[in-house]
């Protein structure tokens, strides 16, 4: 179930992902510090070049896990956070995640949404291997208007294809598989959903 075709176009696209800016640093701050990451084991799906990993460490986790489906991403990571010992590099795909049930404290699923071809079979994947009060956050410091005309304009034809649903679609396939929403936004500056899986 990986997802080659993806894999190839962002091992393609990682040298050049890792020279453009990435979110500012307070807003990242703002979106982690609102998760209580402290002491927690941190899962970020579609970690890329490592967008978050400066601002994650700063909330002081046990470990973080950078997950990508491209090793070329993950390399970038790696260059940059290979001396760190909580920062941890797994090259898998979202949609079938090698890891044992229950063991994360968060998942985070920064600007990744779209790009998931079975999103309904990734978000549980996410929630399998959250534990009980694990928290799920989807985000994009962009609004969704914004994304699906980046992605429309892109020159590979798949993505393209890569839309961000309306946060409402989202959130009734996050209730569905037992998480609990805690917050939603999806306007012309933002894309959040910030889920929580019960005990």
């Amino acid at each position: 179930m990986f997802d080659k075709e993806r894999e190839a176009i962002f091992d393609t696209l990682a040298a050049e992902w890792s020279s453009l800016p990435g979110p500012p640093l307070a807003a990242a701050l703002e979106l982690l510090e609102g998760l209580q990451l402290e002491d927690k084991v941190v899962l970020d799906v579609g970690a890329g070049t490592g967008a978050l990993v400066e601002a994650g460490l700063l909330q002081r986790p046990r470990k973080w896990v950078c997950c990508d489906i491209s090793k070329a991403m993950l390399a970038q990571i790696e260059a940059v956070w290979s001396g760190d010992p909580l920062v941890k590099t797994l090259h898998a795909d979202a949609h079938n995640l090698p890891l044992e049930d229950n063991t994360f404290d968060a998942v985070i699923c920064n600007a990744v949404l779209p790009h998931l071809r079975d999103r309904s079979r990734a978000l549980g994947e996410f929630h399998r291997v959250l534990g009980a009060n694990g928290k799920l956050a989807i985000n994009h410091f962009q609004g969704r208007i914004r994304i699906n005309a980046i992605h429309k304009s892109s020159s590979y034809p798949l993505l393209r294809e890569d839309i961000l649903p309306p946060a409402e679609m989202v959130v009734a396939e996050l209730e569905e598989l037992g998480f609990e929403i805690l917050q939603s936004v999806d306007n012309e500056e933002r894309y959040l959903i910030i889920a929580r899986k019960p005990e």
